[in-house]
């Protein structure tokens, strides 16, 4: 959903637009009456999740809202789902979400032509043959990027998992001991991910150019077979090569798996290049 001072870009650029507050309405119907055109709106209704979206008991009175606000046309009721709460898709609570569409019909006379779903936990109901008949459009993002499913905590063996790979520059080789020296608080919170020790005794550590301001260092699994991601600062990355595969030495350029968190926080950095390879 639009934020208030979005909705004359989102008047102008989207299709559809998902919307659960009566304010954001007002803003679209002011702003769809400047330009002299209706635009689709659909309603967002929560069906277990707790993150965005309304009631469903309150759906019909917000779609009867909409209806009165000139330039605006209801064009179907969506939800969304696994993104916060970690709630898993099931028959039953997207059957609540095909009720809620032919309610609107029933009560509104509306077409709710789009009947929309989103979260990368729905391709369950596909793959199992169990999503109830009526939803027709799926929204996600992570398993088509990359092939996982973070709220269920699995690879989707019919997607690819090899589409992103973060590279960061080696600033810096050294032997060092593997337990820090002094004083240690038990945890610094906004440094990153809690330090990991992987071994005792003398270790090589590689320093990467890289850090919490670029991308989700807790996300990151070094593709080098043996290395270790211990943690890292605001721009910089430790990583334990003692056991790798690979000799590292300052210059060399490591490759890592991202999370979708790693991936997502790395596309909206400024720091972070990003190159399409259309192999």
């Amino acid at each position: 959903p639009p934020m208030a001072g979005e909705a004359e870009a989102a008047v102008e650029a989207c299709d559809c637009i998902f919307v659960s507050e009566r304010h954001t309405l007002a803003c679209l119907s002011d702003a769809a009456r400047a330009r002299h055109r209706e635009v689709n709106v659909i309603p967002m209704i929560d069906v277990g999740e707790r993150s965005d979206g309304m009631p469903s008991g309150q759906l019909v009175a917000f779609a009867r809202y909409a209806m009165m606000l000139p330039g605006l046309h209801v064009a179907g009721v969506a939800t969304s789902i696994g993104n916060f709460a970690r709630v898993q898709a099931t028959p039953r609570n997207h059957g609540l979400l095909v009720r809620s569409a032919q309610v609107l019909r029933d009560q509104l006379s509306l077409g709710c032509e789009t009947v929309s779903t989103g979260g990368t936990v729905v391709l369950t109901l596909v793959e199992h043959g169990t999503m109830p008949a009526g939803v027709t459009q799926i929204r996600i993002g992570e398993a088509l990027l990359l092939g996982t499913s973070t709220a269920e905590g699995r690879l989707i063996p019919w997607l690819r998992q090899d589409t992103a790979v973060l590279r960061a520059e080696v600033i810096e080789v050294q032997e060092k001991q593997a337990v820090p020296e002094g004083l240690i608080r038990a945890d610094i919170a906004g440094i990153g991910p809690r330090l990991r020790v992987s071994s005792k005794g003398m270790r090589r550590r590689a320093v990467l150019a890289l850090g919490i301001v670029d991308t989700d260092i807790a996300g990151l699994t070094p593709k080098i077979d043996g290395a270790v991601v211990l943690g890292g600062s605001s721009d910089l990355v430790i990583v334990d090569v003692t056991d790798g595969e690979t000799d590292v030495m300052p210059g060399d350029i490591l490759e890592f798996r991202l999370s979708y968190a790693a991936l997502a926080r790395a596309a909206a950095s400024p720091y972070v290049s990003t190159v399409y390879d259309g192999a």
